[in-house]
């Protein structure tokens, strides 16, 4: 297969398997020169498919969605392995007319910047369900080179960082101490690869998993905090100070969250109507968890953080609501 890399005007020869070379033609070895000589072909698509095809034959299981970096990555890795062959069949002009080498005194100093390749990563949020975009989620990415940003979705749920280096960044919401009714529950990623992330042609929204619904989310100005949620069901012996130490939260995260308060008499009465408390402690006469309180759960909210995630993807966040339970009737 023969591939003319229009920037730069080289000819290259890409074959499966290994083959001597032609003519006039000089052999590839190591994969950081394939990588180099390649790269310019991920803006040239008629290129791209052929090198997509070629990488088929070696790697059966290739990705159709591996993104054109990942490919050309694929096939260096192959020439410098020995699965594929590489030959440069032609050399620019500007390289082949030079006949005589310059005297030391002609040369200027070269000084080569090393090449930093760009990449690009984005976060969606995604109402689980329905898969509606979830708007003021504030998130703060970690990038490959360890620098922090701080973002929020937009109207279509997307926070889209572009050229970054390549890598892996980690992702976290930090907000904390608010309502339930103020939070959105992470339940899953949803994951998949563009073709090219140098665009945002074929970037579409990802089928979700047929769920509970939710209620509409609200629009408060400070918007919406992402977190994770333990159901904590409750035991004799516990107290609130027991189930936060337990978690790494603070009591007034969790009485915030589940009950949007941290007034102690205000606490007392949720605990009887929405845990089900029902004994006392008899030297402080507040409610005491049993064995057989129900429903006997208490939310411990945690913050939400992913680490790892890669670059030249998207990544799918999906979330729901919490349902509010109805409060407990009793009658005799």
């Amino acid at each position: 297969m023969h591939i003319t890399v229009e920037s730069t005007r080289h000819e290259l020869r890409l074959v499966a398997g290994r083959t001597d070379t032609g003519p006039g033609q000089r052999q590839v070895a190591d994969d950081r020169e394939a990588r180099s000589l390649l790269s310019p072909c991920a803006y040239e698509p008629a290129a791209m498919r052929r090198i997509r095809r070629l990488l088929r034959d070696v790697e059966p299981h290739a990705d159709d969605q591996m993104s054109d970096g990942q490919v050309l990555a694929s096939v260096a890795r192959w020439v410098g392995g020995g699965r594929m062959t590489m030959c440069v069949a032609h050399e620019p002009e500007r390289f082949t007319q030079l006949t005589t080498a310059p005297s030391e005194d002609e040369m200027e100093p070269l000084i080569v910047e090393p090449e930093v390749e760009l990449s690009r990563v984005a976060f969606q949020v995604l109402e689980q369900h329905s898969g509606e975009p979830v708007a003021d989620i504030a998130l703060s990415i970690t990038l490959p080179d360890g620098s922090v940003q701080q973002h929020v979705t937009d109207a279509d749920g997307l926070v889209d960082i572009r050229d970054i280096p390549e890598g892996v960044c980690d992702v976290r919401s930090e907000r904390s101490g608010q309502h339930r009714g103020q939070c959105v529950v992470f339940s899953g990623f949803g994951y998949f690869v563009p073709s090219n992330l140098r665009s945002t042609v074929g970037w579409q929204r990802e089928v979700l998993d047929q769920l509970v619904p939710i209620d509409q989310l609200p629009t408060e100005d400070d918007g919406l905090a992402l977190v994770e949620v333990v159901e904590h069901r409750v035991v004799a012996g516990d107290t609130l100070d027991s189930i936060a130490q337990e978690h790494g939260v603070s009591v007034d995260d969790i009485t915030q969250f589940n009950w949007d308060t941290t007034d102690p008499d205000e606490i007392q009465r949720q605990l009887g109507t929405e845990v089900g408390c029902s004994r006392r402690d008899p030297d402080t006469g507040e409610f005491a968890f049993g064995d057989d309180d129900e429903p006997g759960i208490v939310m411990v909210p945690l913050p939400f953080e992913r680490t790892s995630k890669a670059t030249d993807n998207r990544h799918i966040l999906k979330v729901k609501r919490i349902e509010t339970r109805a409060p407990w009737v009793f009658s005799m």
